[in-house]
């Protein structure tokens, strides 16, 4: 069992047509949803469709942090390793990778090692 902590959101800030700034929050947990429902392997085979709306279940719940068994842990780090993001958010991105990365094992929901 892994459990990934949520980071803070990710800021992006822009301009729209009229030059003023937009400033919008990407939260972890839009960037976890993103990256399973792109996942083309997730919607391959009745197993990986039940895998990935466990996992998505799972995302909608979380509350601070993500609770997985080790499969679903491993078929959402390949999800999140698969998304292709245009290099300006990739690199925005970079603490939501390392909180998939640091994902610690549990031996029960609540129990971190």
């Amino acid at each position: 069992m892994k459990i990934i902590d949520a980071p803070s959101p990710v800021v992006f800030e822009a301009k729209d047509d009229k030059g003023n700034a937009v400033v919008q929050e990407f939260p972890f947990k839009k960037f976890l949803q993103t990256s399973v429902e792109s996942y083309e392997p997730a919607g391959k085979g009745i197993r990986m469709i039940r895998q990935a709306d466990k996992i998505l279940n799972a995302i909608e719940g979380m509350d601070g942090h993500l609770t997985l068994e080790d499969e679903e842990f491993n078929v959402l780090k390949a999800a999140v390793e698969a998304m292709p993001w245009k290099p300006p958010a990739a690199r925005k991105f970079i603490p939501f990778y390392e909180a998939v990365e640091k994902a610690q094992t549990a031996t029960s929901p609540t129990e971190k090692k």
